[in-house]
C-alpha cells in the first residue's frame, strides 16, 4: 500500500523539489547580485574620492564629502 502510494506521488515529490531548488537559486543570485552592486557602489566612490584634488583645504574635502551623495 505505501509502495503504491509513493510510485503515485514521486513525479509529483520531483516537481516539487525542482520549484524549491529553483526558489533557493533565485533567493541566492539576488543576494550576490545586492553584494556585487554594493561593491561597485564602493568601488565608485572610492574612485571619485581618490579622483579629487582636496590640495590644502580640509575643508574642501569635507564639503565634497557632503556634497557628493546628492
Amino acid at each position: 500500500m505505501i509502495a503504491s502510494i509513493i510510485a503515485q506521488a514521486w513525479p509529483y515529490l520531483l516537481g516539487l523539489m525542482a520549484l524549491v531548488g529553483l526558489y533557493l537559486r533565485g533567493r541566492h543570485n539576488g543576494v550576490v547580485k545586492a553584494h556585487r552592486d554594493t561593491l561597485e557602489r564602493y568601488q565608485k566612490t572610492r574612485k571619485a574620492m581618490d579622483d579629487v584634488e582636496a590640495g590644502d583645504d580640509p575643508d574642501a574635502a569635507r564639503r565634497w564629502l557632503r556634497e557628493r551623495g546628492k
